[in-house]
């Protein structure tokens, strides 16, 4: 399977905020303007052609967004064997928080399998997940959620999101 965002549908992925109240939530895009004034285009097509998924906050009042959370969660993935998530990141901007990647079946709540906190840089970087077999055999969906710090100025984005059979390796 593979996700580069590039359809409306977004291969089945659906967002499901702990918090009705939200401001922030995931945004399909093909350019982001970062906090620094660069932008960032599809990491899929290498150009403004392609999509990604991202969330940004630009409150100039520091301090509106801390803690507010946004989850998307991926449809459920099935295998006989371990899988391998791979997806490409971007995380930039003033106190940007904190992106979580957590692996969820309908049995047991979300398991944490992968962190990145901070400002990140203004390019995409590739992270890889092992999901046991255990898991693949029941069924499993992958969420990404984010946790904005300080909350001003601030860009967290996912694109190109492949499960393939097996463990990632090296």
């Amino acid at each position: 399977m593979f996700c580069g965002f590039e359809d409306d549908a977004l291969c089945g992925f659906e967002e499901n905020n702990s918090n009705s109240l939200s401001d922030i939530w995931w945004g399909r895009s093909n350019v982001a303007v970062l906090p620094s004034g660069l932008s960032l285009i599809d990491h899929t097509c290498g150009s403004e052609r392609g999509y990604f998924l991202h969330i940004a906050s630009s409150s100039p009042e520091r301090g509106r967004y801390r803690g507010q959370k946004t989850f998307i969660a991926s449809p459920y993935y099935f295998g006989m064997d371990s899988h391998c998530v791979s997806f490409f990141y971007y995380m930039v901007g003033y106190n940007v928080g904190t992106l979580n990647v957590y692996t969820h079946t309908k049995d047991s709540g979300p398991t944490p399998k992968w962190s990145a906190y901070g400002n990140q840089g203004t390019f995409w970087t590739k992270a890889n997940i092992d999901v046991p077999g255990e898991l693949t055999r029941f069924g499993y969906k992958i969420v990404f959620e984010t946790i904005l710090d300080l909350g001003a100025f601030a860009d967290i984005g996912i694109d190109d999101v492949r499960v393939a059979g097996g463990e990632c390796g090296l």
